[in-house]
């Protein structure tokens, strides 16, 4: 047999699920959220249960529904406004100077900023946010309130979102940031733009939705249908064809803020970063889908699991095992990771007595293991005759591993001869 050693999944990830809406005939037909706003304000949502940021952007009412929308100047409230209600801002970040710049945020109850990459909402990443109260301009109660130093060039424009969640008690939320020529400062409307979005169904942004809607639909297998924008029977931005093909109810809004998965990402994101609803790890690298789009990494290549984002001397499989950060090289597990062991093996293609074995004979394989030759006992049962491989966290010390195969008749073959691997 062989084998290799990967880290397990055993921490649960924050992801933002702001969704967006689906592109329709004219502008004057989006939310506000969508189509651009003249001044920059925040959306204000009451009445919303929860301590988490989730319990707002999982509302019904959410995005497109908000109790009121007022302007703003300043991302500072320190002012309270009652329990149990949501903020959401959006705008465009206008910079001036080339260099290097840091976001802190501070808040009660919890929660997040994001930053694109450019001005497109959908190349976000998770900067900065908090779980639990942080006091009012307190920047440093937790290492995630503030972003790792991020280079922005002059004359750009980047995307960015402001989640917050309050529940009871105190409330309040700031924004602050430092970057070349000032020191920290609340971010206010002199850098931070109203968010305006061109018309959406012509030019480059039409072409990249098409490209997008076509794409997806031959993953799927679906049936040829040009028609632009795609059918969308309730408007939830997830096209009838997309719906039908993962399992979702194509005259139900409601669903594309569903997680079949339970990666923390909603139904509606899945469709737009390709990945597969219906299964939280869609690259089976041992990170779920949420926790590699919050960070950045890549949720269809297998390959980030080994890699160094933050050049922490800790591998990204690493850093989500043990519930650190891959892109702060400050945030580094302060004690040893728990390993998994990764069983390989070829599929037999003969029994014992040489005769011809075909996979529709095989039952299953059952994985022995000891800590010494001759003391292996059944350790696990792999019911799919296909299945190549098998993995399971193991605490350090020295193992002795052998497989046999079941046929469909019942009769289990002899053991593999034992492999001996030591996990430290």
């Amino acid at each position: 047999m062989k084998y290799r050693i990967v880290v397990p999944l055993i921490v649960l990830v924050l992801a933002g699920c702001a969704s967006k809406k689906p592109i329709v005939d004219t502008i004057s037909d989006l939310p506000p959220t969508a189509a651009g706003e003249m001044d920059l304000s925040v959306h204000f949502w009451s009445n919303v249960n929860g301590k988490a940021v989730r319990g707002m952007t999982r509302n019904a009412r959410f995005p497109d529904n908000p109790t009121s929308i007022e302007p703003i100047t300043s991302v500072d409230f320190p002012s309270e406004k009652g329990d149990k209600y949501g903020h959401r801002i959006v705008g465009l970040l206008d910079i001036k100077e080339t260099g290097e710049y840091r976001f802190w945020i501070s808040a009660d109850e919890s929660a997040e900023m994001w930053l694109s990459t450019d001005e497109n909402p959908l190349n976000k990443q998770l900067i900065a946010f908090n779980n639990r109260p942080t006091g009012y301009l307190v920047w440093d109660r937790y290492n995630s309130q503030s972003s790792r130093r991020i280079e922005l060039k002059a004359g750009e424009r980047y995307f960015i979102e402001i989640l917050h969640k309050e529940y009871t008690g105190d409330d309040y939320l700031n924004v602050s940031w430092e970057g070349p020529g000032f020191q920290l400062k609340t971010l206010d409307s002199e850098s931070l733009l109203a968010y305006g979005l061109a018309d959406p169904i012509s030019g480059a942004t039409a072409y990249k939705d098409g490209y997008h809607t076509g794409y997806t639909s031959g993953i799927y297998l679906s049936a040829y249908d040009d028609t632009y924008p795609p059918v969308d029977s309730d408007a939830d931005g997830l096209p009838d064809f997309y719906e039908q093909a993962v399992g979702l109810d194509s005259n139900d809004p409601t669903d594309a803020f569903s997680d079949q998965d339970g990666d923390l990402l909603t139904a509606y994101e899945e469709y737009q970063i390709r990945t597969n609803p219906s299964n939280s790890d869609s690259d089976s690298d041992g990170m779920p889908d949420g926790f590699e789009f919050v960070y950045g990494l890549a949720a269809l290549n297998p390959a980030d699991a080994s890699l160094d984002f933050d050049g922490d001397g800790v591998s990204n499989l690493e850093e989500y095992t043990a519930g650190t950060t891959p892109d702060d090289a400050g945030d580094f597990p302060s004690g040893p990771v728990i390993r998994t062991v990764y069983l390989s093996w070829e599929i037999p293609t003969q029994r014992q007595d040489g005769s011809p074995l075909s996979t529709n004979e095989i039952s299953s394989y059952k994985i022995y293991a000891g800590g010494a030759t001759g003391s292996l006992e059944e350790f696990a049962e792999v019911t799919d005759p296909t299945q190549q491989s098998y993995s399971s966290a193991m605490v350090s010390g020295s193992y002795r591993f052998a497989i046999s195969t079941v046929t469909t008749d019942g009769i289990e073959g002899p053991k593999s001869s034992e492999l001996t691997l030591t996990v430290e």
